[in-house]
Parts: structure tokens; C-alpha cells; sequence
């Protein structure tokens, strides 16, 4: 399953660094700063390490480690001012896509129509930056600088898997912000639950395509680890990505389907002598394992914020409150609680709320733009964009400039570049047959 030991190795290294060494965010900054220049890097290494710096806690606690890691926002502009070979920006900008219409209608939104015009420019050009530092790490243009790609992101995660395995044997690391939730070597568990969700659906389709021990393993352990952060989001995610993927995907609907009766038939057996367990974990899974029922954890976890979005919705339906503007209005006025304002539940919710009908509706088309679902449907990674987009339903991570968000967009914009070659690769191949004569077909 697993080919890179140097890349295992390198991101082994840097979460451990991350995690116990004090102010170990600056160390690994400056030495992957210094790797890149000397051409050890890519950049794709600087995009990881940029979101690892956000993911990872450090169980030192250094005082002032939070306030130094954002030097990690150095890499963005040693990326953007970085040439690359066969790369431009214009690309992002090529026949198809909707990423002008939708910086367009942000910036006139942004503008016009926001509650704090300031506050969203501010916004709209952080995020800006963070969608050209993305597209631009992520880029490919051939399949063996892809296949290289997907082998650093699945070492990445099998570093987190392996490190948060062992954070087991310390729980003050591994359950340190509630007591509860599971988040391994992450700094929250639900944050640890929506990050591994895309690993574990791509693994399983792997694994539907080609058995191996190891991606077995790390299947039950990425599964498991999901599950035990008590993210409910992640698991309906992980389903609603495999569903959508097997609608996609013709030939994986004829491999699952040759499978099905034996996958049906152990289901039903472990459900028969397992049911009162499996419901009972299912139960307290649902209710977070503190409400009475599902509807009090949901009220308790996203009620009051719901009632927020809800009624911004109801008073501004068509254009919102502005991008990235808190669903409270009234502690944005408060300097004491603007930095802890911003917390979004749905992004469905969230784009409606804060660009109204008519921007969520561009966003989306945009992001469709972007998968290039036609191109990429045989591909595995396309499940990596789909239940990373899933997850944002219940937690909104897509305009996070600092977080997840970053990950989300990097799986997106490898269906985009990947689209790209495909393109790239179908053209010689219609030359070809436009110049082969009818006895040669």
C-alpha cells in the first residue's frame, strides 16, 4: 500500500517535533524553509506543513507557542513568489471555471452589501490568497508528479495515524480538550474526526480495488479513530461519499456490486449477534455520550448558533450579511469577542447567510467547476474532495484560511489539475485518430 518511506519518515519527524518540542512550529518552519530553497522540497511539503502547524498540538504548552506559529503564514508568500515550471495563475481562470465570477461577486459584495465593508475586504483578501496558495502548491502536470502528490498526502496521514495511535499510552495528549472526544495528536477532536474522514473513504475504495494487508489495517485504524472522536459529521460524510462516489464511478459500481452479497452477508451476521452493542454505541455515538437524545446534543452543540443563522438568513435572504461576518452582529461591535465571534456550523447555511441565496448558489457552481467530475470519476482521489465537501455540512471549514480549509481546497484543486492533464493527455490521442486513415482504424 505504502511505496515513500522518506515521505512516512519526513512527516513522522515534523508531527513529532510539532508535538513535543517546545516552539517546535518555528524549528520546523525555518528547517523547511531552508530544504525548499535548497531544492529538497516541493511545494506541496510547504502547503502540509502549513496546515500540520494549525493541526497538531503541542503537549509542551511553551508560552507564546501560538503567537509564533503564525509565522507559518510566511510559506504562503514563498509559494505565490516562487516560479514554477509550466505553471501560471491564469489557469485558475481558464474556459470553464467560475473563480472569476465568484472574486467578482465578492469583492462588489464585499463592498456594498457587507455589514463591515472593512472586515470582509480584510476577509476576502486573506482568503484570496489561500485559494492561489493552494492551487498553486497542489499543481501537477503529469502523472508521475501526481502520483508523487497522492503519496505525500496519504504519508501524511498514515504519520497522524501511526503518532495518534500511540498517543493512546498518554491521554492527557489524546482526549486533552474534553475528556471525551478522541483527537490523537490534533488540537480538537472533531477537527481530528473531519480531517481523517476523507483518508478512511479513500482507503476503503482502495481497498475495494486491490486487497492489501496494511491498507486494511490502516482502514480499521483511520475508522476507528473517526469514530472515537465523536464527530458525527465525519461518519454521515465518510457514508455520503462512498454513495456518491459509487453513483459516479461506473466501474467501481461493478466491482462493489460482484462484492456486495459477501459484504451483505457479514454485515447481517454481526448485526444478529452484536445488535444490542451496535445500538447501544450507535446511540451514544448520536448523542455525543452527554445528552438524553439525539435532538438535546444537537441543540446543545448547534442550537443557539442555528437560531443565529437562521434569523440572518430570514432578514437578508438574497445577499447576506457579508463574507465571513459572525452570525451574532452584536459581539462583532465588541473588540473583547471579535476574535472568538467567527464559528460556523454548516457551510450550506453559513454561504446562504453571509452571501445570500444568489453567492452560495456561484459558490457551488464554482466548486462543481473545479471537481471536474468528468474528468476525475474513475480517479481515487476524487473521494477525498467529495467527503472533505461533506463535511463541511456540519462543520464549516471551507473559507477557513488558517485551518482545514486548506486541505479541503488542496483535495479540490488536485480534481482540478488532474482535469487539466486529462485534457492535456485525450488531445494528441484525437489528433491521432483524425490523421489515421480509414484501414487503419
Amino acid at each position: 500500500m505504502f511505496k515513500s518511506k522518506r515521505d512516512l519518515f519526513k512527516w513522522l519527524l515534523v508531527i513529532l517535533t510539532l508535538l513535543f518540542v517546545p516552539y517546535g512550529a518555528v524549528l520546523t518552519i525555518l528547517i523547511f524553509c531552508l530544504l525548499y530553497f535548497r531544492g529538497s522540497l516541493a511545494n506541496l511539503d510547504l502547503l502540509l506543513l502549513y496546515f500540520l502547524v494549525f493541526f497538531v498540538q503541542n503537549a509542551t504548552g511553551g508560552s507564546g507557542e501560538n503567537n509564533l506559529s503564525n509565522l507559518r503564514y510566511l510559506l504562503i508568500f514563498i509559494i505565490l513568489l516562487s516560479r514554477v515550471k509550466g505553471f501560471s495563475f491564469l489557469i485558475i481562470f481558464s474556459k470553464g471555471s467560475f473563480i472569476p465570477i465568484l472574486f467578482l461577486f465578492l469583492l462588489i459584495h464585499s463592498l456594498f452589501f457587507s455589514y463591515d465593508s472593512v472586515n470582509s475586504l480584510i476577509e476576502l483578501a486573506s482568503f484570496s490568497l489561500m485559494i492561489f496558495f493552494t492551487f498553486k502548491s497542489s499543481f501537477f502536470k503529469s502523472i508521475e508528479q501526481r502520483a508523487t502528490i497522492i503519496k505525500n498526502i496519504e504519508a501524511m496521514y498514515i504519520a497522524i495515524i501511526i503518532c495518534s495511535a500511540f498517543s493512546f499510552l498518554q491521554p492527557s495528549i489524546a482526549y486533552l480538550k474534553n475528556g471525551v472526544g478522541f483527537q490523537g495528536v490534533s488540537l480538537h477532536p472533531n477537527a481530528f474526526g473531519v480531517v481523517l474522514a476523507p483518508f478512511t473513504g479513500f482507503l476503503l475504495i482502495k481497498l475495494f480495488k486491490k486487497f492489501t494487508k496494511k491498507g486494511l489495517l490502516f482502514f480499521i485504524l483511520s475508522f476507528i479513530f473517526t469514530y472515537l472522536s465523536l464527530s458525527r459529521t465525519s461518519i454521515l460524510s465518510v457514508l455520503l461519499g462512498l454513495i456518491g462516489i459509487i453513483l459516479i464511478n461506473t466501474k467501481l459500481r461493478k466491482l462493489i456490486s460482484k462484492k456486495f452479497f459477501l459484504f451483505f452477508s457479514l454485515s447481517s451476521i454481526l448485526l444478529f449477534l452484536y445488535y444490542s452493542e451496535i445500538t447501544q454505541f450507535t446511540i451514544d455515538f448520536l448523542n455525543k455520550s452527554n445528552a438524553n437524545t439525539v435532538q438535546d446534543s444537537f441543540i446543545a452543540s448547534r442550537g443557539a448558533l442555528l437560531h443565529s443563522q437562521i434569523t440572518n438568513i430570514s432578514n437578508h435572504p438574497f445577499l447576506g450579511i457579508g463574507f465571513k461576518m459572525p452570525s451574532d452582529l452584536n459581539s462583532f461591535k465588541d473588540p473583547m469577542t471579535l476574535g472568538k465571534a467567527y464559528e460556523k456550523g454548516s457551510i450550506l447555511l453559513a454561504s446562504i447567510e453571509e452571501l445570500g441565496i444568489i453567492g452560495a448558489v456561484i459558490l457551488l457552481i464554482t466548486i462543481i467547476s473545479f471537481l471536474k467530475i468528468r474528468k476525475n470519476k474513475y480517479n481515487s482521489f476524487l473521494i477525498l474532495a467529495l467527503i472533505a465537501l461533506f463535511t463541511n455540512l456540519g462543520e464549516a471549514t471551507l473559507f477557513s484560511v488558517g485551518g482545514i480549509g486548506v486541505l479541503v481546497w488542496t483535495f479540490i484543486f488536485l480534481c482540478t489539475h488532474n482535469g487539466f492533464l486529462e485534457e492535456k493527455l485525450d488531445k494528441p490521442n484525437k489528433n491521432l485518430n483524425l490523421c489515421q486513415s480509414p484501414t487503419n482504424k
